[in-house]
């Protein structure tokens, strides 16, 4: 869950054979929201930021439409936590691309924060 609880320990071995010891954080609840957001529960709002940007990004040529930002959302490749309890849902472009949405989620509403597209594996 969020929120610092239910954590689980896993053990990781460096290059010298010492054990790191890490707390890693279970995605159960994000998979759960995220089953809300893929059956329609949950509104997407766009920021003023998020929809500026997306007018930046078409003027430099990358072709990202809200359509495709709302389906990264519902339907990610891969989400991970951000910084300050925000979520960052990440989509295939093309072979070399990804497009990463920074977003937030409310009580009944998810709002997109921003947007950038990506090279595949820098993240």
């Amino acid at each position: 869950m969020l929120g610092g609880q239910a954590f689980t320990t896993r053990r990781i071995f460096n290059s010298f054979g010492h054990p790191w010891l890490f707390k890693a954080k279970p995605r159960v609840e994000v998979k759960t929201f995220l089953t809300r957001l893929e059956l329609g529960f949950l509104a997407i709002e766009f920021s003023e930021h998020a929809v500026q940007k997306l007018k930046i990004l078409r003027s430099h040529g990358v072709e990202v439409t809200k359509k495709l930002i709302e389906n990264t959302v519902s339907k990610p490749d891969r989400v991970v936590r951000g910084v300050g309890g925000r979520l960052i849902a990440e989509r295939t472009l093309d072979h070399d691309h990804v497009v990463r949405v920074v977003f937030i989620r409310k009580e009944e509403s998810v709002r997109v924060i921003t947007m950038y597209p990506a090279r595949r594996g820098r993240y």
